[in-house]
């Protein structure tokens, strides 16, 4: 059981949005991720980029075959201009919730947590795959959650 980021990268023509066939972050099971862009599980308790934003205006789900059960999207340019560098409190944590059982999933008090820059939270990886997403034109990353 768990959630998968599942994306789309876009970029604009002029009238309407196309796929470029590169998708940032598609397939990744990343709860840090999920809670940092749209607030999904998001137990680290971090201020979210892109809650709540639902489809963009004018995207078709059906057209990509996709069940989204809860989307947003986020631009490139929004992530661009992010302070990868500024620091940030990690919240979650795992707690024994009886005896030999054990949830991850769990979110500390504030000042309880981990303090790290948030480019150490998100991992290298997320870095490559924006290097990636650049590369290949995204403007747009259209992301579910299933």
């Amino acid at each position: 059981m768990g959630l998968y980021l599942r994306t789309i990268g876009e970029r604009g023509d002029g009238r309407k949005w196309v796929q470029t066939g590169c998708d940032p972050f598609d397939g990744a099971k990343n709860y840090a991720l999920s809670g940092w862009l749209a607030g999904i599980r998001n137990y680290s308790a971090l201020n979210p980029i892109a809650p709540d934003r639902g489809a963009p205006d004018g995207f078709d789900f059906a057209k990509h075959d996709v069940d989204y059960h809860i989307s947003t999207w986020v631009g490139v340019d929004e992530l661009l201009a992010v302070d990868y560098e500024q620091i940030i409190e990690d919240r979650r944590v795992t707690r024994e919730t009886r005896p030999g059982t054990f949830d991850g999933g769990c979110t500390c008090e504030p000042g309880a947590g981990k303090q790290m820059t948030l480019r150490a939270f998100l991992g290298g990886w997320f870095f490559e795959e924006m290097e990636e997403a650049k590369a290949a034109g995204v403007e747009r990353i259209v992301i579910g959650f299933d």
